[in-house]
């Protein structure tokens, strides 16, 4: 069927009209567009109607969603304060790809350019068809814009050293570096900002005076498992004595468990030169399949150690679950993992018992980061080590130390002080940043990127595409790599850099490993993808 000309009858009129837009506009848009119409030209095998016509996937609600969600105002024509609908004419072809589409009803050049845009944005439509055959089809579609005043004093606010940042409802103190925090732990950020004038005033009332700067709000991911109690020591807790208990059990057996971590433990080289040993402390969850997740520390020695630790835990095989009444069940285990160092300063794993009068950090424990003290209650597992530069653990040993601890520190140094320096260089402003096109770069956002397939994929990448260079080898050279680079908007790795190097051959392999990445799940914020920057620790380890 050749169709040469647009002939718009009264019933085809209706018709167009339906096409168009939603119910609420069909009898304006007819109105106004029927000038413009009646003289368009038509392709070769491109239908007006048809028997079934083309369909937005999930129909009519979701392509208005689609258009409420992707719809940006331009900032030319919100400075203009120019409004209306554009019409915009496109062609679904046989394959349901939007093609030649063009502005049939004009506002202004920017608003027009964004209409364009958006249409051709639309996922693959279902395809209109003729006679059981799918066909090319025209479609009219109107896009709206309303001009809506924006305050003057919100183009004002600037996250900056004085807003407060409250975490889990904990108030952090000036100028923490937000930076510091595992981004895999972050649930969701809210930025209140301190306007109108009574919005400030309840932030101030809620928050304090320092308030009026804004606030930002963070959660935190909490347990996702519902869980017995389990150390190697004791039982599985249960308040009924009545119920009958299996412990959980590594494949083989405790022996097993001990030789696999003799075989996977790589003592960390900068704990090795600078002599630091001892027993960390893990918990996992064993689930009721027997993976193992949320690995955290709750005794730590060192960051290297923590860090390896839960390597280590990580890679465990699946267990056999424990059990109550015979259905298995997720149970927290805790696992000591100890590290010590032969004489001449060698790395040897040890799993013996180790005093228990030793010290033990606590609630009491002063944490000072950036020279700044965090709040008592504050979960140091929500830390990553990778964006550190110094984590020193100071412990009351005796009294002659303890006593230097609570004059430099005040009384609650009898608990121990751990002194925590961060990269604050990664980046001025600790939330947000631009990039050479004027794009923004956030460092937490409330939906992290993700590599294809989650943490372990990641791991495995790493493992499979890392080459260890043969210079770095010969000179028994190893060590981690620190480096940071932006996922985009589109999941694309750029800008990698090294952070924190250990030598040249293998600064350089760890940039190329990580620019050979494929493609990530974006980051978000408030539904839209956006550009994030990550840290990534890449390291050489020899056997």
């Amino acid at each position: 069927m050749i169709i040469t000309k647009l002939n718009i009858s009264p019933v085809i009129k209706l018709t167009f009209a339906f096409l168009l837009t939603s119910a609420f506009l069909f009898s304006s848009v007819t109105e106004k567009i029927e000038n413009s119409v009646t003289t368009l030209i038509t392709e070769d095998s491109v239908y007006a109607v048809t028997e079934k016509m083309p369909q937005f996937p999930g129909g009519d609600a979701a392509r208005i969603e689609f258009l409420k969600q992707n719809v940006h105002y331009p900032e030319e024509a919100q400075k203009n304060q120019e409004q209306g609908r554009v019409i915009v004419q496109f062609v679904i072809n046989s394959l349901g790809e939007i093609k030649n589409a063009k502005v049939v009803k004009s506002i202004s050049s920017s608003l027009n350019q964004e209409a364009l845009r958006v249409i051709n944005s639309f996922p693959t439509w279902i395809p209109g068809s003729q006679n059981g055959k799918s066909v090319s089809v025209y479609q009219l579609m109107p896009v709206s814009f309303k001009y809506t005043p924006i305050p003057k004093d919100t183009t004002t606010w600037n996250i900056n050293d004085s807003t407060v940042i409250v975490i889990d409802s904990l108030k952090m103190p000036l100028n923490f570096n937000l930076s510091v925090l595992n981004p895999t732990r972050i649930d969701s950020v809210t930025f209140l900002k301190p306007f109108p004038e009574e919005t400030k005033a309840e932030l101030i009332k809620q928050y304090g005076v320092l308030a009026e700067k804004g606030v930002i709000l963070l959660k935190t991911k909490k347990e996702e498992f519902e869980f017995f109690e389990y150390t190697p020591d004791s039982t599985i807790s249960v308040s009924d004595s009545s119920k009958t208990v299996e412990k959980p059990e590594f494949p083989g057996g405790e022996n097993e468990l001990f030789k696999f971590l003799i075989n996977n433990i790589k003592y960390p080289v900068i704990a090795q030169e600078n002599g630091i040993q001892g027993k960390v402390v893990v918990q996992c969850v064993i689930t009721s399949l027997g993976k193992i997740k949320n690995v955290t520390v709750l005794k730590s020695v060192d960051s290297y150690l923590d860090f390896e630790a839960m390597r280590v835990t990580s890679l465990m095989p699946d267990w056999t679950p424990a059990k109550l009444n015979g259905k298995p069940v997720n149970v927290k285990y805790t696992l000591p993992v100890s590290f010590r160092l032969q004489d001449g300063g060698k790395s040897n794993y040890d799993d013996s018992s180790v005093n228990n009068n030793e010290w033990q950090q606590n609630d009491k424990t002063i944490v000072i980061l950036d020279n700044q003290r965090l709040p008592s209650c504050f979960d140091l597992s929500l830390i990553s080590i990778t964006n550190l530069t110094n984590y020193v653990v100071l412990k009351p040993e005796n009294k002659s130390k303890t006593k230097k601890l609570v004059e430099q520190y005040g009384p609650d140094a009898v608990n121990g002080v751990i002194v925590i320096t961060s990269m604050k260089q990664i980046t001025k402003d600790r939330v947000v940043e631009n990039d050479l096109n004027g794009n923004n770069i956030y460092n937490v956002v409330e939906q992290m990127p993700e590599f294809p397939g989650g943490d372990a994929a990641l791991m495995k990448f790493i493992s499979n595409n890392i080459k260890y260079p043969i210079v770095a080898a010969e000179n028994h050279i190893q060590g981690s790599v620190i480096c940071f680079f932006v996922v985009e908007t589109d999941g694309s790795v750029s800008n990698v850099q090294v952070g924190r190097g250990v030598e040249t051959s293998l600064d350089n392999e760890a940039v190329r490993m990580i620019k050979s990445m494929p493609n990530w799940i974006p980051g978000k914020q408030r539904g839209k993808n956006v550009a994030v920057r990550y840290t990534l620790p890449v390291g050489f380890r020899l056997e």
